[in-house]
C-alpha cells in the first residue's frame, strides 16, 4: 500500500487525473455509511417499533430506515477490502490480529446494547467476523507458502476455509458465513481487480440469499431473492469503489481512529436512544 506525502484534501480522496479513489476515501465512505446503517437499525427500528406512532409519521420514518439500511450495505464490502489490503501491507501481522481482538471485545457490549438491549452472547459484532477473515486468510497464504504439490495446497486449504466458516456459523457474528466467504473471495482475486469486484461479490449475494432462509426470514424462492436484492443492491457501489480504488494512503495519522469509530459510534447511538426514543 503506497504511502505518499502532502496533498490536497480532494487529492488525497480522489485523484482527478486518474479518476481514482485512495484507501482514505474508502475508509471515510465506509464508517459514514456504516454510521447511518447503525442510526437506522439501533434508533429508527426502535421507533418503528415501539413508539406509538400516527401512520403517517410510521410510514415516512419506515422509508426512510429502508433508505438506509440499503446505503449501510456499502460499508462492510469496503471494510472487507480494506482488510485486505492491511494483511498484505501491516509491519506486523500479529498485532494486527490482536488490534482486531482488542475492539473486538471492547465493541461488545455496545453491540448488544443497540442491538439487543442488553447482554447477548448469541451474536457477535463484526470485528469478529474481520478477525476471523484475517487468520483465514493468513492460514492459506501459510499453506500457499509450503513446499508441496499445488494438489496437496489445494486440499489443505478446504480444512482452513471449513474452520473459518465454522468459526462464524457458531460465534454468530455480524454478517456470519457470508461475511468470511467475502473476505475469502476479496483476497483470492486481489491480483485481478475485475474479478475481484465481480465474482466474490455474486457469491456473496448468493450467500446473502440462503443466510435470509437459514435464518427464517423467508422460504426459498423468488420473494427472498427480490427481497435480498433490494437491501443489498447498494453493494454494486462499494465493487465499483473497489475497481477504482488506487490502492495510496495519503493520512498516515489516526488509524486507531478508525478501529474507535465502531464502538464509540454505537456507544453514542444507544445512548441517545435511552435518552430521546424510551419513556
Amino acid at each position: 500500500m503506497e504511502c505518499v506525502g502532502n496533498q490536497s484534501v480532494i487529492g488525497n480522496l480522489w485523484d482527478q487525473k486518474t479518476h481514482t479513489f485512495s484507501d482514505d476515501m474508502l475508509k471515510l465512505v465506509a464508517v459514514f455509511t456504516m454510521l447511518l446503517d447503525h442510526a437506522a437499525s439501533g434508533i429508527l427500528e426502535y421507533y418503528l417499533q415501539y413508539v406509538p406512532l400516527n401512520d403517517d409519521v410510521w410510514e415516512l420514518l419506515y422509508r426512510i430506515n429502508s433508505d438506509l439500511r440499503v446505503i449501510g450495505r456499502i460499508a462492510f464490502p469496503l471494510f472487507c477490502f480494506l482488510l485486505i489490503h492491511g494483511f498484505m501491507h501491516t509491519h506486523s501481522r500479529l498485532k494486527y490480529v490482536g488490534n482486531l481482538l482488542l475492539f473486538a471485545l471492547q465493541s461488545e457490549l455496545p453491540f448488544d446494547f443497540l442491538f439487543y438491549d442488553g447482554i447477548d452472547f448469541a451474536h457477535q459484532n463484526v470485528f469478529w467476523t474481520l478477525l476471523i477473515g484475517l487468520l483465514m486468510i493468513w492460514a492459506l497464504e501459510a499453506v500457499n507458502q509450503t513446499n508441496i504439490k499445488m494438489i496437496l495446497k489445494y486440499a489443505a486449504s478446504l480444512p482452513v476455509i471449513a474452520a473459518g466458516i465454522k468459526m462464524s456459523m457458531v460465534l454468530n457474528t455480524d454478517y456470519a458465513w457470508t461475511g468470511v466467504l467475502l473476505i475469502l473471495g476479496l483476497y483470492l482475486f486481489r491480483k485481478k481487480k475485475g474479478l475481484q469486484c465481480t465474482i466474490p461479490f455474486v457469491v456473496f449475494f448468493i450467500a446473502r440469499v440462503f443466510r435470509n432462509v437459514e435464518l427464517g426470514y423467508y422460504s426459498f424462492g423468488i420473494q427472498v431473492i427480490r427481497e435480498t436484492f433490494k437491501l443489498y443492491w447498494s453493494i454494486v457501489i462499494s465493487a465499483f469503489m473497489i475497481l477504482r480504488c488506487n490502492e495510496k494512503r495519503y493520512i498516515r495519522k489516526g488509524k486507531y481512529f478508525f478501529y474507535a469509530f465502531y464502538p464509540v459510534h454505537i456507544s453514542i447511538l444507544y445512548l441517545i436512544r435511552v435518552l430521546f426514543c424510551t419513556g
